[in-house]
């Protein structure tokens, strides 16, 4: 074999392997994203679980006072609170869809 077409195939290893290497790295960060990815909605799963568990005492508790007791608004803001962290957690919520979006433009 001539040096010019060892050359060309030693060029070609490389540029091969180099090639190679930034594609396994950027599979690697797709895995690593998308365990993050399942490991949140677990998490976001949970956290629903236990809004729904406080949202459903609050009401409990809302309906067991008089329209004039002093704990009603009380109660009404803790409703309001939950209802508002309910919708951060959502799958479908706008905030996880801009992070999801973002996460994927950072790794492409």
């Amino acid at each position: 074999m001539k040096l010019q077409y060892k050359a060309w195939a030693l060029i070609l290893i490389v540029v091969g392997i180099c090639a190679g290497g930034a594609m396994e790295a950027q599979l690697r960060e797709l895995q690593k994203m998308e365990a993050i990815g399942t490991l949140a909605g677990g998490i976001a799963h949970d956290f629903n679980n236990i809004i729904a568990t406080m949202l459903g005492n609050a009401e409990l508790a809302r309906r067991n006072l008089d329209r004039d007791h002093a704990a009603r608004e009380s109660i009404e803001e803790i409703m309001k609170a939950g209802r508002r962290v309910r919708e951060l957690v959502q799958p479908d919520s706008h905030q996880l869809r801009e992070i999801n979006e973002s996460s994927r433009r950072n790794i492409v």
